[in-house]
């Protein structure tokens, strides 16, 4: 066995080996060049991108698609280090593969990220080391496939895959998932609730592990059929608890097309079969109905007739061919003609020409489709709705019914609805206030030209906007309790509250009023009135009230404190008049004093009502009620106005009767202001 050594020198490494004599093996020069440009074309046009690296990781060799990955081309890249290029990372970093000595070389494969353009791609890059028998250097061979798209296509799937299991876990049929020896694979939570089980405890059995041996078999079969047919199957069941459920069971099949596998779904139909027997059943007895009814009216050719002819509504039955069979007494007045003027008569010319080309066109429309036709038309001054209908016999229509009712007043009546709807409209267009309409599903539907200027916006950009993305949340809160109040309810309701708008805050007069079809409540309209100033008017009233308030606190407190010093100067006029009473001989002069102090007293209890302030503004002036002899009252009073009545020349005369009382109870203070005024 030959040794080979080894042994290092200042600059190089040398090897030292056995020759070994391959002229057998060497290729003919020709040969030799023939293979090698077949070699650099397959190398240079490979769709995949290649290059030769030397031990150095310099590139000796790249081809097209190399170059135009790394966006240069190839006389560019040729002799430059592999460093800064596709694949930069493998060879120019800690763990590069080159080294200054050629043991370091080896094959090896991996995944490459490489970024382009702002877009990651994926390569699968191979490397195969290449030794030149005559070469003292050591080659390597790297090859790079783009992958990226591969990569994706995965990734897809994984997505696909994961949403398919969502999907199925989250629906409320029963899943599974055999595989072609009816092995549970999967299932969703469903399917394992109504076992009792969870999903790892079903993955891996077969119905014998779980169901009767009875229905393990029934369910084999069925999905061998699947499987070998290729077909899905679907039927019915029912359960041992009474309930129904439908089966179907389809096969799975492979990217290449073969079936690998059953899914199976369950779906609970008990309510439809209970609904299927009930509709059979009303069916059934509807039938039963219809033939008893079908036999009373066979016999009831008289009864027919009456009620034609107590129809308000025109009616018929004509032949194919046109000819009338039957007519009620409206449709004979309509044409003013008897019954038996009508009956076994062509139809259309007993009608005005325009009204029986029409009817004949109609007719033919019903006989083609053999089915309801229907259509207007004016006869004079009336407006007709007509219907014509087959009665069918056989595959055909053996006779047609024809009704024609007057729709005259509808008419009007629908005309003047519109021209009411345009006049509300207008009205609503040009009312100063806010209207808008409201449905159950919080959207605006209608607002007029006010209301869309308060959002600074046109009506159609608020029409169909939900009413809370127009008002902040407090507001919109408080308004969806007052609509929900008159959706549940269905009454009117009235609010004054500050709403916001976009740049101001207004105050609004707010009347919510249902608006009502056959099912009830299907809307609110809204009219809001801009009460902002009459908000402010009030409370500048309140402010001025509350001025006047504080004025007439003020009043009262300067009353008050004078009050003392009014009484008091009165007192003394009072008490000295009494003094001077004693003192004064003089009848006349005497009488004159006990007019000051009648007055002074008069004066006196007037001025404590007056300053009794807190009485006066409670409205209490209360009677009080002490013995009082009337006659010396009013003579007190008389002699009050003695002095003025001798000025005056005039002379009082006072007359009471002897049977008015000598005391009487009662508010003398008061008698006394009484006669006085």
């Amino acid at each position: 066995m030959p040794k080979k050594s080894k042994h290092k020198t200042a600059s190089r490494t040398v090897i030292k080996g056995v020759l070994t004599d391959i002229s057998a093996h060497k290729i003919e020069p020709a040969s030799a060049r023939s293979n090698q440009i077949m070699y650099d074309l397959v190398f240079d046009n490979a769709p995949i991108a290649m290059r030769i690296i030397d031990y150095r990781g310099f590139i000796v060799q790249a081809n097209k698609k190399y170059a135009e990955l790394n966006g240069k081309s190839v006389n560019e890249i040729i002799g430059k280090s592999c460093r800064g290029l596709l694949c930069s990372g493998i060879c120019g970093k800690k763990n590069c593969i080159f080294s200054a000595e050629y043991k370091f070389l080896k094959e090896m494969s991996g995944l490459l990220t490489h970024r382009i353009k702002n877009n990651e791609r994926y390569y699968k890059y191979y490397s195969l080391v290449l030794h030149k028998c005559f070469d003292k250097d050591f080659r390597q061979l790297e090859s790079y496939i783009d992958i990226t798209d591969l990569k994706n296509t995965r990734t897809e799937n994984i997505i696909s895959e994961n949403r398919y299991r969502a999907l199925i876990e989250h629906l409320p049929q029963k899943v599974f998932l055999k595989n072609l020896n009816s092995e549970y694979l999967s299932c969703n939570t469903s399917f394992a609730l109504g076992l009792c089980m969870n999903s790892d405890q079903i993955q891996g059995k077969t119905d014998y592990d779980i169901f009767s041996r009875q229905h393990a078999d029934k369910s084999l079969r069925e999905e061998k059929e699947v499987i070998n047919s290729g077909h899905p199957c679907e039927y019915q069941e029912e359960s041992g608890d009474s309930r129904w459920q439908q089966i179907t069971k389809a096969p799975v099949r492979g990217e290449n097309g073969k079936i690998t596998g059953v899914l199976g779904i369950l779906q609970d139909i008990t309510e439809k079969k209970q609904a299927e027997e009930i509709l059979k059943k009303a069916y059934a007895e509807l039938e039963q109905l219809v033939a008893e009814r079908t036999g009373d009216l066979l016999n009831a050719g008289n009864a027919l007739r009456a009620l034609l002819d107590a129809m308000p509504e025109s009616a018929m039955l004509i032949s194919i061919s046109g000819a009338v069979l039957e007519a009620n007494e409206t449709f004979c007045r309509r044409l003013d003609r008897s019954r038996d003027e009508i009956i076994g008569s062509a139809l259309i010319p007993l009608l005005p020409e325009d009204t029986g080309l029409l009817l004949q066109k109609k007719i033919s429309e019903a006989l083609e489709s053999c089915s309801l036709v229907k259509f207007e038309n004016t006869q004079g001054s009336n407006i007709y709705m007509n219907y014509i209908n087959p009665v069918k016999e056989g595959q055909g229509a053996g006779q047609l019914a024809v009704l024609s009712i007057d729709i005259t007043s509808r008419k009007k009546n629908e005309i003047l609805l519109k021209e009411s709807e345009e006049r509300y409209r207008s009205l609503s267009e040009s009312s100063p206030d806010m209207i808008f309409v409201i449905d159950r599903q919080d959207t605006i539907t209608y607002v007029n030209q006010a209301a869309a200027r308060q959002f600074w916006s046109e009506k159609h950009e608020i029409t169909g906007k939900k009413r809370i993305d127009l008002f902040p949340p407090e507001i919109a809160m408080r308004q969806t309790r007052a609509l929900e109040e008159v959706f549940r309810t269905g009454r009117e309701n009235s609010s004054e509250n500050e709403t916001h708008f976009p740049g101001k805050n207004l105050w609004l007069n707010t009347r919510l009023v249902p608006l009502f079809d056959e099912t009830g409540v299907h809307s609110v309209m809204g009219v809001a009135r801009d009460i902002t100033e009459r908000m402010q008017d009030h409370a500048e009233l309140i402010k001025a009230k509350e001025a006047a308030e504080k004025a007439n606190n003020a009043k009262s407190e300067f009353l008050a404190n004078i009050s003392h010093e009014i009484r008091t100067p009165l007192n003394t006029v009072i008490g000295f008049s009494e003094l001077l009473s004693s003192v004064i001989k003089d009848s006349k002069h005497s009488a004159y004093v006990e007019s000051i102090i009648t007055s002074g007293k008069s004066l006196l209890s007037l001025i404590n009502d007056i300053l009794d302030l807190s009485k006066i503004e409670a409205g209490m002036l209360p009677i009080e009620k002490t013995p009082v002899d009337l006659r010396c009252v009013i003579t007190d009073i008389v002699r009050m106005f003695h002095l003025k009545l001798e000025q005056k020349n005039l002379k009082m005369t006072v007359e009471i009767s002897d049977q008015v009382p000598g005391l009487v109870m009662l508010d003398g203070s008061r008698l006394r202001q009484i006669l006085v005024n």
